[in-house]
């Protein structure tokens, strides 16, 4: 079959030495699994526009158990669980319903009773108490369920806190449904998936849960949380035991180096087929109900054996081909806006295995030759439906990065779903003189003497740079780089940008260290953050940028730097300015 989308071939590449699983006689089927994660439906059963779609599809394909893995509600609405609940009502009526489990998360406690969203771990054991009041639900926070023969273990977000499981109970429930099944997968339905296993489970992952599945080959971990689409295959992993996330039904942002994600759409859920020999996942679009990359459903051959196991994360990025532009493809570069805004860049979308574009700015040096000053990452058209599609790529680099009449080059290099790069496109073009006018309200080009950084806690400490200059390695995962106070005050609708150069050194691959603009007092920030990725990133630029919409505009702002444990920071130039309209 030709293949006409953007789509990964690992499927077809990386599944050679298990291609006997697939060819296995079909055996009986023991039930089929329904899952869905991070609905995040509002007050209304207009909000639940998405589950109803699911639920159809689930309908339609026949799902024994539905499954949602958390933050079914985007806030603790009242109303909207009840929608969500009259909802599942019209879609199966009032003769059947399939077997439900739903797992409550941190969302599913926000603003319970009208608290702050500080408060959500300690209204925890309440407000998911009175979730599944609202929806009906057969199930608490936690919860054994047996099913068909097979053991469901629904654990809660908030694991170690008051009022609900200590890790040691954790383990101990594990433990039992493994032994008590000893030929079958235990199913562990959590909201956060085990650290370093599926897609941004390095930042968004609980090492904690990692720790203690590592020892239960048996488990099948289904999870959510980590927002991401479907159409990869970073949402199934496997080493020491199994993890199956379902993305999200709503929006997502994702992972880049050195730039702010664009807001993006996620319509996918997943069907589980449970065989003796194996499970059978297959990916959906809920708006039409096709299936995601249909010739290549996730197969997991059971019992689980590590040596021969399909989803190894480095097995499966020794599979895949390297993704490469096509022999005619060309990158062109125009200038836009008078004054200058930036460059204009438009290629082609690579074609096969392309999740990531790297963007290389470069100029000359003394000895002639064009080196890379900076540097950043954008996604693929990989997330779209193949039919909606353009084919093309058009991204503006901001004029931030340049100087009036500078000579660039740029390069333009695809990157596969593990990391792996082909070869680059490349074009060059000059700045104008003139660009578009911004007012500097704040500089720093000694930012490590003249700046402070300090812990986010509510009585800060203050770091010292060490001999090398830098910060660190940090003891904590969140510091604040502090701007002066009163530097953001103006009227709601005025709009900021900050500029920081920064180098950082992480010492694990797959970590994002992330970047934002946050008021102390508020626990979440203001501008999209952007990430330093793993390992030394050289110096590089982050751009920051937010509209102030808050009713208040007293608020101050200081650079946020999150999970950035053990990391080492340099900050080498600091700028913020008020843009005009």
């Amino acid at each position: 079959m030709e293949m006409k989308r953007r789509e990964f071939l690992v499927g077809a590449a990386g599944f050679v030495p298990f291609a006997g699983v697939l060819a296995a006689p079909a055996g009986e089927r023991r039930m089929r699994l329904g899952v869905m994660t991070d609905t995040h439906v509002g007050k209304t059963v207009e909000s639940c526009g998405r589950v109803r779609q699911a639920l159809e599809l689930f309908k339609a394909k026949g799902a024994e158990m539905i499954i949602n893995n958390g933050d079914i509600a985007d806030w603790h609405y009242p109303t909207g669980y009840q929608a969500y609940r009259q909802v599942s009502e019209e879609v199966y009526g009032a003769d059947y319903h399939p077997q439900e489990i739903f797992t409550y998360a941190w969302h599913d406690a926000f603003a319970y009773q009208g608290h702050a969203r500080s408060m959500a771990v300690a209204d925890g054991p309440a407000a998911f108490e009175d979730a599944r009041r609202l929806l009906k639900a057969p199930n608490g926070h936690t919860a054994e369920i047996d099913f068909k023969g097979y053991k469901f273990l629904v654990m809660p977000q908030f694991t170690g806190a008051k009022g609900f499981l200590t890790w040691e109970e954790y383990e101990a429930k594990v433990a039992a449904a493994c032994k008590a099944t000893p030929d079958k997968p235990v199913f562990v339905v959590d909201h956060v998936p085990p650290s370093g296993t599926v897609y941004n489970s390095y930042n968004w992952g609980n090492a904690s849960t990692r720790r203690v599945l590592n020892k239960y080959p048996q488990v099948v971990d289904f999870s959510g949380h980590v927002h991401g689409s479907l159409r990869n295959d970073l949402f199934i992993w496997q080493k020491e035991f199994t993890v199956i996330n379902s993305g999200c039904l709503q929006v997502w942002h994702g992972l880049l180096a050195a730039s702010a994600p664009t807001r993006k759409q996620s319509y996918g859920v997943l069907t589980v087929d449970v065989y003796d020999d194996r499970l059978l996942v297959r990916r959906w679009d809920v708006r039409d109900q096709s299936e995601i990359d249909a010739e290549h459903p996730w197969v997991v051959p059971l019992p689980f054996v590590a040596e021969t196991a399909p989803y190894p994360r480095e097995r499966r990025k020794a599979a895949e081909p390297t993704p490469h532009f096509g022999a005619a493809d060309r990158l062109a570069v125009a200038v836009e806006g008078k004054p200058f805004k930036g460059f204009r860049l438009t290629f082609p979308e690579v074609e096969k295995n392309t999740m990531l574009y790297r963007i290389e700015a470069q100029r000359k040096g003394a000895d002639g030759n064009w080196g890379t000053f900076t540097w950043l990452e954008i996604h693929s058209d990989y997330w779209v439906a193949p039919k909606d599609r353009t084919g093309k790529v058009d991204f503006l680099f901001s004029a931030v990065y340049f100087e009036p009449d500078g000579e660039y080059r740029f390069a333009v290099t695809p990157e596969n779903q593990y990391g792996v790069r082909g070869d680059a496109i490349y074009a060059e073009a000059k700045a104008p003189g003139e660009f578009v006018q911004a007012k500097t309200i704040f500089e720093s080009k000694d930012p490590m003497n003249e700046m402070e950084l300090c812990t986010a806690a509510e009585k800060p400490k203050r770091f010292v740079a060490d001999a090398e200059g830098f910060y660190g390695p940090l003891k904590t995962g969140s510091v604040l780089l502090k701007l002066p106070e009163g530097l953001f005050k103006s009227p709601k609708g005025t709009r900021f940008r900050a500029t920081v150069d920064m180098r950082s050194i992480q010492p694990e691959e797959g970590t994002f260290m992330t970047i934002t603009l946050k008021d102390p007092k508020e626990p979440l920030g203001v501008a999209v953050p952007t990430s330093s990725p793993g390992g030394d990133s050289g110096n590089e630029r982050y751009v920051l940028e937010f509209t102030r919409r808050d009713k208040n505009p007293e608020g101050d702002y200081n650079i946020a730097l999150a999970r950035c444990a053990n990391c080492r920071v340099k900050f080498m130039r600091v700028k913020v300015e008020r843009l005009e309209a």
